[in-house]
């Protein structure tokens, strides 16, 4: 997460908080010019500078342009109050070079994902909480700009509409503060449909945006699930993704395990005794004589 003198969301040709796939695909541009043998068939990776420190997020733009988000530290949970403000880099991989360095002014605070939207234009929001730290952030089919306000005291998605307008979401209608309800990166599945990780209470969550309603929690469907691993280990969700075959694709880091759930969700659920919603999380295991695929019901 980050540290912000200012409630800022930055949005730049995009914006300033956003997508981990992308970052996964182009990470091959980020770092120190070299190459290097990796394991798993890649024989080489090629890498280059940064114009700054602690390369994080990246998103290709329409041009085929990688911007990547430069926050200058590495956060822990989050950035130092003394850091100073973060860039923005555009880099050309046909030129090999960066092309366009953006420095944020003082009093900002530092990028951690980006995303980039049809118009190519660059916007500051300030958000109505003080400590929102925008972290997750998607952009929808109509350049709406949806991002999540990280920590369990605020809790919210936002919304920035391609007319100008900030709204905000609840996930909850009760108190989140120190439940752990963290909600992460934020993706929009193939019905225009808002999907989000929840950190550490074991979840993702749905907001229908056909029923949504700024400053409730109306649409909103939480889908949690018992950890399907380590019953003392905690959750940690935070990876999402929704693919082509209408799954919607998780993983959590402290149970070392990821799996898929429908887009239509309740077809899949079953509801235990103690009456919370519950996943069917096809698990993929890693063991010691390598990957097996096992079909749990949670």
């Amino acid at each position: 997460m980050k540290h912000s003198t200012r409630k800022i969301l930055t949005i730049c040709v995009a914006l300033a908080v956003a997508t981990a796939n992308t970052f996964l695909a182009v990470g091959s541009i980020i770092g120190a010019h070299a190459q290097s043998s990796l394991a798993s068939g890649i024989s080489s990776l090629t890498t280059y500078s940064v114009p700054g420190s602690d390369p994080w997020g990246t998103a290709f733009d329409s041009s085929g342009h990688v911007w990547v988000a430069i926050p200058g530290c590495d956060p822990a949970p989050s950035c130092s109050s003394s850091t100073p403000p973060g860039k923005l880099g555009l880099f050309d991989p046909n030129g090999q070079n960066w092309v366009t360095i953006v420095s944020l002014p003082t009093g900002y605070g530092q990028p951690i994902f980006v995303a980039v939207d049809h118009t190519g234009k660059f916007h500051e929001v300030a958000t109505p909480a003080s400590n929102s730290q925008p972290y997750g952030i998607t952009v929808d089919t109509s350049d709406n700009i949806w991002f999540t306000e990280n920590p369990d005291t605020v809790a919210l998605i936002g919304e920035y509409t391609s007319q100008g307008v900030l709204n905000e979401y609840k996930i909850r209608n009760t108190s989140t503060g120190g439940t752990g309800l963290t909600p992460h990166l934020i993706i929009i599945d193939h019905s225009g449909n808002v999907w989000w990780s929840e950190g550490f209470v074991g979840a993702i969550a749905r907001l229908n945006v056909a029923a949504a309603q700024p400053g409730t929690n109306n649409g909103v469907t939480e889908y949690p699930y018992a950890p399907p691993s380590c019953s003392n280990c905690g959750t940690h969700t935070s990876g999402i993704s929704a693919d082509s075959q209408g799954l919607i694709w998780l993983d959590d880091s402290l149970q070392n395990d990821f799996g898929s759930l429908p887009v239509g969700g309740a077809r899949s659920l079953s509801i235990p005794r103690v009456g919370i919603l519950m996943m069917v999380l096809t698990l993929i295991h890693r063991t010691e004589s390598g990957l097996t695929r096992s079909s749990r019901t949670t």
